[in-house]
């Protein structure tokens, strides 16, 4: 037997988010939003940021956002696999 299987990862260090990954975005309003992941600015770094709509400039900044004067309260990354059941012998 097989299916999907989705984790959730929170976002708690520099590096962890690529151009691409589809994320949970909870602002400190309250608010809440499913985005990928337009483009990531100086990755690895303290001055890394996250753009989440190009169009509209909208970004955070991933220092901010870990030590908490960020308006975003939390980020998870949405991890999609296989999950893949056992076979018979």
């Amino acid at each position: 037997m097989s299916g999907d299987m989705t984790q959730i990862q929170s976002i708690n260090n520099y590096g962890q988010l690529e151009e691409g990954d589809l994320i949970i975005i909870e602002f400190k309003n309250g608010k809440v939003l499913s985005k990928k992941v337009n483009e990531v600015i100086n990755k690895n770094t303290e001055k890394e940021e996250v753009i989440y709509n190009i169009k509209k400039n909208y970004y955070f900044i991933t220092s901010m956002l870990l030590d908490g004067t960020s308006f975003v309260e939390n980020v998870s990354k949405i991890i999609k696999g296989k999950r893949v059941g056992m076979g018979k012998c």
